[in-house]
């Protein structure tokens, strides 16, 4: 993020010297190269862990996945379209499962 909200601010940072990368693509480069590691997507890095060229790291401390609010808001006189609507289907489904957790 390259916004002054998150300005010398880590998330999810486990290690006292990083690099900071502002694209995906490079970071995923750069750790299919060894050059350290991080967390990204798994839809990214799926074929490089199936293939064993990435490996999943079980970090003892991590917290379980961060809870961010999320809302939806949109002209009630324009509805959002088929990808709007999807987006809502998946919020409304990943809070029923959060709250039942």
């Amino acid at each position: 993020d390259r916004s002054k909200l998150t300005a010398e601010k880590d998330f999810r940072v486990f290690a006292p010297k990083t690099w900071r990368l502002y694209d995906l693509g490079a970071k995923h480069a750069l750790l299919k190269a060894g050059l350290g590691w991080g967390g990204m997507p798994v839809d990214v890095v799926r074929e490089d862990l199936d293939r064993g060229l990435l490996v999943p790291l079980e970090i003892a401390d991590m917290t379980t996945a961060a809870m961010i609010t999320m809302s939806v808001v949109y002209r009630a006189d324009s509805l959002p379209g088929p990808a709007g609507r999807g987006f809502i289907e998946e919020l409304i489904k990943a809070s029923s499962v959060s709250n039942a957790a």
